[in-house]
């Protein structure tokens, strides 16, 4: 993991998508519908798996045993960050705004000096 910075490049999506994958299998939002969850890091991989997450349910009788819908209405109620200084690619907008209702974009990953920028505001990095 650290030689190719692989934490950092891949570790954070893995585990974006893996916990709320989770989270949504084991009925938290079933059980607590009115529950926040705000993704980081453009909603990791989930816009790109919803289908797949959706064709598991159909299957898998376990994946059914705390949920009463479809993931993918679970994750429709999902908020997403991207707070990242890459570009998005034009072909995430339309899996990603099929996938999830809310987006938020920032304009960079926070930074030292985007702390600083407005030392007068009362929101830090404002």
């Amino acid at each position: 993991m650290h030689k190719y910075k692989l934490g950092g490049l891949l570790g954070f999506l893995f585990e974006t998508t893996l916990t709320a994958t989770k989270m949504v299998f084991d009925g938290v939002f079933e059980k607590f519908p009115d529950i926040v969850l705000i993704l980081s890091h453009f909603g990791a991989t989930l816009p790109f798996i919803f289908n797949r997450l959706d064709d598991g349910f159909k299957g898998f009788p376990e994946i059914r045993e705390n949920i009463s819908k479809l993931p993918s209405e679970y994750l429709k109620t999902f908020t997403m960050t991207r707070l990242a200084p890459l570009p998005v690619h034009p072909s995430c907008v339309p899996m990603t705004s099929q996938a999830l209702k809310k987006l938020y974009l920032g304009p960079t990953t926070p930074t030292p000096e985007s702390f600083n920028r407005n030392k007068d505001s009362p929101v830090r990095g404002a």
